[in-house]
């Protein structure tokens, strides 16, 4: 048998049955430490772990040698971190929230290590899941990494604390040898934990997967020369693992898509796979080619659409599909082209199952999976009542039930699977009789118990119901209702009360809102007034016949109209603010402050879009629309129905543009002026924690405290402050938990652009936790006094970036602005303060002026978005703060213009504005024509040089009469937008693309973000309302001609600034490679 098997399709019954050919030693390993050590001293120098790199192409896998030794040296590392925290847990679980990478793995082989459990969670996870499964499982601490660490930052209290994963030595020393754990495993402990999606109450379970389910139960098939290395497309926190144990216990390699690094789309994948294949084919002992391939169907789906994809997976020895199921349609596209596909079929609770694997040449029936294991008291395929359909039933001699559901102590999966006519043991999936409903947005729950709980608390009312939803943007149900004499309006009144405390208790996925309700009267039903929804003889709803019978139904919950309880249309002016917090609290099932800006309430993006549709259907008549970005406009319950009413009234035009009412704002902008600039609230307290002795003015030594560290500029500023001899101390002041969090958040951000200022000069940061909202920054008190007593120089370059908010979304922003001059006026200097603003700040000063490096008090000079207007205030505020008003602070101001990737390697910020719109050549096939756009671009590592010689510039008497300005940009226009254009055109690297006028690249824009493969998810969906107000308003001339900023203060103080160079063709094809390399759905 052994000759025929493969650890790619070999299920657990094949391996069952292959291990009673062969010594109980050879059968299998123990425990995954197990593994890991006894192929390293099998199969040391063969390579074991490798994730491609998409930058650099060829990248050396890790052997089994080094992934245990790499895994050994993380123990240290992760002791270290957890050091602080040892005494206060007292459990063997530790979580583990990370992208699918290098760190993942020695984290997780680190802590195992270490005797602990390591419980792997979703990032996709919602703040009360994360609480209660760690709460279930008394997980007391959480390794997060970077990526996904602020999204979590919250959870953290008393009982829960975070650890940012550490950052690894990546080189194999030498002599170290494993000690043991703490805690032995053996084959029955449990190896690590996942969990469940959660139900409708939002609350995901906890699943235990023990050693013997990881590894003890899989075949140990004898390593070949030259084994077959598998590329996987699923992360280490899905099925990533699974597929690891296999290829590891026969001795063969795998890849991975590299998370994180760039967007899984088409062309990535094939860099990935070639990327894999160049580094595992140096002809060295037991490497292997990578010629089987992992993934799930939605990306042998993306990889179906184009010709690339298929020839690819046609060069794969096995192509493998699981997970979910693959549309027919797509399935046999792939096997009609030659593609040896094969589906395979697990569960959390019984392990590999059953696999289509057969003669490729001549059996095309990829969808039926063979049971080999042809043997009922092992699998048992039982008929349902009434249909053709079998359940699959894992029996008491199966190797591996995690879980039991019947008192013989078998498990009936709920999968359902239809029989082929002629080939035998072969088995189609087609359902299950318990389904999960998963959304557009990939959330799942499941409808059953909301179902129930719905029935329980309405049986006077309703004869059944059915949730639905199934990639859909939301969830709805079909209400059935029992008497003949109730009508749909009764049947919701009578229903809503009931659901709106069921939707208080459950997850953001599965709650119901009252314009997804469709109510059904026996009379509707016909001859199913009785039986409207079909069951098993179980009582289980056969769902999919269901959604077929009321597709129509469901259709039309998902129409143009949002149902409402009332008339809101006639709603007087007077009670619109309250009407319309009713409606919103409803869409978002939680309470919101009428008052509050709404970002600040949590409010995301997904949100908008659905309180958008609610409000035009609800409260405006069909021909009144609302601007696309309305609800971040507003910015508040208050300030959306006013702006509601002036468009019913007839006083504001349809989709006015996105500043909102700008009289507000305007006002606004002065009152924040006035409130942060009346009082110097901390000046007087600090000064009181400073100690007694005084800084000597005349030691030449530059202490530096900068807040953005992490973000674009800020890492390169830090990179050229750490070079400089004058500076002798860093203090970064960083978002983090403690003092390790925020120094590896900054090393990362180095390391994530190729910086290297850590190696060399890593003794001159001290990275510090810091919350710069808070009187003290958030600082411990002594760090506080030695930076009063200590600093020189601040340097404030912190700031959210997001063209999408208003005004009043900034104002922690500001406050941290006044805090930190506070700071500055308290040093003992005091220090030379630097605040890094904006040209947007002054973008809307009249373009045929040139603007002065000066300050601009008029409320109107900044561009009409909420970024802009923030910085303009925060420039007053900073303003307040020299002569005239903090004692001897001097600030600075230093206004950025438009930056682009550094002049090495082309890195950028995959979020800014100008990588995202070139991103979406992708997915439309276009790019917009500017004619009359200036690139007036400065690469970030020169703008980085330019405020460090400013801020070197002034020694520590000089006392400036007014506040100093200085513009750092790129003075010069050419080469042009429609220049560069050409070139990225002429270029081989990323998507071919025409280029069109700009409204013509919104439509195409807005036509592909509403398409159902993307469903909204690029990223630049997040710009359309701003581009839009922009490029479409109008205006089809083309784009103006760019203010221009006088740079003589900044040449005279800044050698960068006298030397700077329009971008070259070189230059600017190195970020093009770069941002189809790392921004979304970009090749």
């Amino acid at each position: 048998m052994a000759p025929d098997l493969n650890y790619f399709t070999c299920t657990l019954g094949q391996a069952a049955q292959w291990k009673q050919t062969v010594p109980e030693d050879q059968q299998s390993f123990g425990t995954v430490l197990d593994l890991v050590d006894k192929q390293a001293e099998a199969l040391g120098s063969q390579q074991a772990l490798g994730f491609a790199d998409l930058k650099q192409g060829k990248v050396l896998p890790l052997t089994f040698g080094e992934l245990r030794a790499l895994s050994i040296q993380a123990v240290d590392v992760l002791e270290e971190a957890l050091r602080p925290l040892k005494q206060a847990s007292t459990s063997p679980a530790v979580g583990l929230i990370c992208s699918s990478g290098l760190d993942f793995v020695l984290t997780w082989l680190g802590l195992m290590r270490l005797g602990y459990t390591v419980f792997l969670l979703a990032p996709q996870l919602d703040h009360r899941g994360l609480k209660h499964l760690c709460k279930t499982t008394n997980a007391s601490i959480i390794f997060i990494d970077d990526n996904h660490y602020e999204a979590f930052q919250e959870v953290q209290d008393h009982k829960l604390s975070l650890l940012n994963v550490p950052s690894f030595p990546r080189e194999v020393k030498q002599g170290r040898t494993p000690r043991s754990p703490s805690r032995q495993h053996d084959a029955a402990d449990t190896a690590y934990l996942r969990h469940t999606s959660g139900t409708s109450s939002g609350l995901p379970k906890p699943i235990e997967q023990s050693q013997l389910g990881a590894v003890g139960v899989l075949a140990r098939l004898p390593p070949s020369e030259s084994p077959i290395a598998t590329f996987s497309t699923t992360p280490l926190y899905h099925g990533g693992l699974a597929d690891c144990f296999r290829a590891w216990s026969c001795g063969a390699p795998i890849w991975f898509f590299p998370e994180g690094q760039a967007p899984i789309t088409c062309s990535n994948i094939l860099k990935a796979v070639e990327s894999a294949r160049r580094s595992s084919s140096d002809g060295s002992s037991g490497h292997g080619n990578v010629r089987y391939f992992s993934s799930v169907p939605y990306i042998l789906q993306m990889l179906s659409e184009e010709q690339d994809g298929i020839d690819m997976l046609k060069t794969m020895d096995l192509v493998g599909v699981g997970g979910a199921a693959l549309p027919a349609v797509i399935g046999d596209t792939l096997v009609d082209h030659g593609v040896r596909l094969v589906s395979r079929m697990g569960s959390a609770e019984c392990g590999f199952l059953l696999s289509s694997d057969r003669d490729y040449d001549v059996d095309k029936e990829w969808q039926y999976l063979r049971c080999v294991v042809d043997d009922p008291d092992i699998l048992a395929f039982e008929p349902q009542d009434g249909s053709d359909l079998c359940e699959l039933v894992a029996k008491p001699r199966w190797p591996l039930r995690n879980k039991t559901n019947r008192e013989d102590g078998s498990f009936a999966t709920s999968d359902l699977f239809e029989r082929h006519e002629s080939i035998p043991n072969a088995w189609k999936y087609n359902s299950r009789s318990d389904a999960q409903i998963t959304l557009a947005n990939g959330k799942k729950f499941d409808p059953a118990p909301l179902e129930d709980a719905i029935r329980a608390a309405l049986g006077k009312v309703l004869q059944d119901v059915l949730v639905f939803g199934a990639g859909r943007e939301y969830p709805g149900a079909i209400l059935f209702g029992k008497s003949t004499d109730a009508s749909k309006d009764g049947i919701l009144e009578a229903a809503w009360p009931a659901i709106e405390k069921l939707n208080k208790n459950a997850s953001a996925q599965a709650r119901l809102s009252r314009s997804a309700l469709i109510c059904v009267v026996p009379q509707e039903a016909g001859e199913a007034a009785e039986k409207p929804l079909e069951k098993s003889s179980k009582g289980t709803m056969l769902r999919k016949q269901a959604e077929e019978r009321y597709a129509s139904l469901i259709e039309s919950a998902y129409g143009s109209s949002w149902a409402s309880g009332k008339d809101r249309q006639d709603v007087p002016d007077q009670d619109l603010p309250s009407a319309l917090l009713e409606e919103i609290q409803n869409v978002l099932g939680r309470p919101l402050d009428p008052d509050d800006d709404f970002f600040q309430q949590g409010v995301d993006s997904i949100a908008c879009i659905q309180l958008r549709r609610m409000i035009m259907s609800t409260f405006l008549p069909k021909d009144r629309s609302l601007s696309l970005n309305v609800v971040y406009d507003c910015g508040s319950v208050k300030a959306l129905a006013a702006r509601i009413a002036k468009i019913r009234s007839g006083k504001e035009s349809n989709d006015a543009g996105s500043g909102g009412d700008t009289e507000s704002e305007l006002k606004l902008m002065d009152e924040l002026v006035g409130k942060y600039t009346k009082v110097l609230r901390q000046t007087t307290l600090l000064k009181s924690t400073v100690p007694s002795k005084q800084r000597s003015r005349d030691n030449p030594r530059e202490i530096v405290v900068l807040t953005g560290a992490t973000g674009l500029l800020g890492a390169h500023v830090l990179e050229d402050l750490a070079r400089n001899r004058q500076v002798h101390r860093i203090y970064c002041l960083v978002r983090g938990q403690s003092k390790h969090a925020a120094e590896e958040r900054v090393r990362k951000a180095l390391d994530f652009r190729g910086l290297r200022s850590w190696d060399a000069h890593g003794s001159k940061i001290i990275c510090l936790p810091a919350n710069l909202t808070q009187p003290s920054l958030g600082l411990e008190e002594a760090y506080l006094a030695a930076i009063m007593s200590e600093a020189t120089i601040l340097i404030h370059g912190a700031w959210t970036v997001n063209f999408s908010l208003r005004l009043g979304s900034f104002e922690n922003q500001i406050a941290g602005t006044r805090n930190l001059l506070d700071l500055a006026a308290a040093t003992s200097a005091p220090a030379r303060f630097y605040f890094i603003s904006s040209t947007a700040a002054v973008g809307a000063v009249s373009r045929s002026a040139r603007i002065s490096e000066s300050l601009y008090t008029v409320p109107t000079d900044a561009s009409p978005i909420g970024y802009a207007q923030s910085k303009w205030v925060a420039e007053q505020v900073c303003a307040s703060g020299g002569p005239s008003g903090l004692s001897q602070l001097a600030p600075t101001i230093i206004r950025i213009g438009q930056l682009c990737g550094n002049t090495r390697s082309g890195v950028w910020n995959a979020s800014e504005a100008y990588p995202l719109m070139l991103s979406t050549a992708k997915i439309t096939g276009s790019l917009p024509r500017l004619p009359d756009q200036g690139l007036n671009w400065l690469p970030v590592d020169r703008a980085a040089a330019a405020v460090v010689e400013i801020a070197m510039s002034q020694s520590q008497n000089d006392k400036n009469e007014t506040v100093q300005v200085y513009h750092v940009l790129q003075p010069n226009l050419r080469p042009t937008w429609d220049e560069m254009l050409h070139w990225l055109s002429e270029s081989n690297a990323g998507p071919k693309f025409t280029t069109v006028p700009p409204e013509q690249w919104l439509d195409k824009l807005t036509t592909a973000l509403s398409a159902p493969e993307d469903n909204g998810t690029h990223p630049a969906a997040s710009l359309l309302a701003f581009w839009q107000d922009r490029y479409d308003s109008g205006d089809r001339g083309g784009v103006p001609r760019l203010s221009r900023f006088d740079v003589e203060g900044s040449q005279q103080v800044s050698k960068v600034m006298r030397e700077v160079k329009p971008l070259t063709k070189d230059q600017i094809l190195a970020m093009w490679r770069w941002i189809c390399d790392n921004v979304a759905n970009t090749s």
